[in-house]
């Protein structure tokens, strides 16, 4: 009989450690979650998780993040702020760190109950931001929405919308007008050419101001479908990408002469970034792929694991830091960083 009590407690107290470590495991989980593989918690820092990141720039020692207000923090620290803004009411729709001057330039609007207000600024990166309303184009424009902001080969490009009008200008000239649709993506390949990526067309110039009629031999789309990005690469399998909204990755090996595509993914497609041997590129509601080796045969959606929200969320866009670390930007999903080129994410 006292061998069957203590039986009968020990099996007691074995129920009551694994109910215990369940529960355990359970409270760790909300809100940290775990990676299957690593068996290792996520750090959860001081953004909101559900905000919307845009992008994320570097400038000197300071990160800054457009959500839609700007917030910043030091890079040796984990801890964000919310940035002063130009005036209040006012959110961030585009940003960018301009090589030329190294200032922080970002694109706001805002409401004024009868009419939307446009404008650009810039300030020097830092704790305190001191904003200065720039102007841009020829002639000089001053209240179209900014969609794109981005620093090519030495010049600040902005893509603007008026109405049903979208635009690509410079800081003191503009390029193309009347596009069919909304300035995306842009890039010089480092050799010789531009590369500027809008609605569903790509152009293609070895100078801006040559810039003019869409490129005949790009990737036809599906109707109502538009690219999301572009990438070149010197290292990859393939040296130019295109990802588009109707689920295909395009590559060229012959500077656009001819495209060939990837399997349909049944994705909408977003932003790469190249890191290490591959390349990642974002999806509005499936994370983000990875193609290995820049090969479209060999593309896994990301993270390998998929208990997080990054895996079921919206991936707008990246940003590199180095080699290795990289920012992932979500739509409701607040801002991911990983430290070894995409394997291991932690939420900020």
């Amino acid at each position: 009989m006292k061998k069957n009590r203590i039986s009968i407690l020990l099996g007691a107290l074995l129920v009551a450690v694994i109910i215990g470590g369940f529960t355990s495991c359970n409270d760790s989980l909300d809100p940290i979650f775990y990676t299957l593989e690593q068996e290792r918690p996520i750090v959860d820092d001081s953004l909101d998780n559900e905000i919307t990141v845009r992008n994320v720039v570097k400038g000197g020692t300071w990160y800054f993040a457009a959500a839609p207000s700007i917030f910043y923090r030091a890079t040796g620290s984990t801890t964000w702020e919310k940035a002063n803004m130009p005036q209040t009411g006012v959110m961030c729709e585009a940003m960018e760190i301009f090589s030329g001057d190294s200032k922080l330039y970002a694109g706001f609007f805002s409401d004024s109950g009868a009419t939307l207000t446009f404008r650009l600024y810039s300030a020097t990166p830092g704790s305190s931001l001191i904003w200065s309303v720039e102007s841009y184009g020829a002639p000089s424009v001053n209240n179209e929405q900014i969609v794109m902001l981005k620093d090519v080969n030495g010049t600040l490009l902005i893509g603007t919308k008026n109405g049903a009008t979208y635009s690509l200008h410079g800081t003191a000239a503009t390029y193309l007008t009347s596009l069919s649709g909304m300035p995306i993506d842009a890039l010089h390949d480092g050799v010789t050419t531009y590369w500027i990526v809008a609605g569903s067309e790509v152009y293609q110039a070895a100078t801006l101001a040559g810039l003019s009629t869409p490129l005949t031999t790009a990737p036809t789309l599906s109707a109502g479908a538009s690219f999301g990005g572009i990438h070149y690469s010197t290292t990859l399998l393939h040296a130019y990408y295109l990802s588009t909204t109707d689920g295909r990755i395009w590559y060229s090996d012959n500077a656009g002469g001819s495209w060939t595509s990837s399997a349909d993914m049944d994705v909408v497609f977003t932003k790469f970034i190249e890191v290490g041997t591959d390349l990642l590129v974002g999806t509005r509601t499936h994370g983000y792929y990875k193609v290995a080796g820049g090969d479209v045969t060999q593309m896994e959606r990301q993270p390998h694991y998929s208990i997080s929200d990054l895996y079921n969320g919206g991936v707008l866009n990246f940003a590199l830091d180095g080699t290795t670390k990289v920012f992932a930007c979500t739509a409701g999903a607040g801002l991911w960083r990983s430290e070894d080129s995409g394997d291991n994410w932690n939420r900020e």
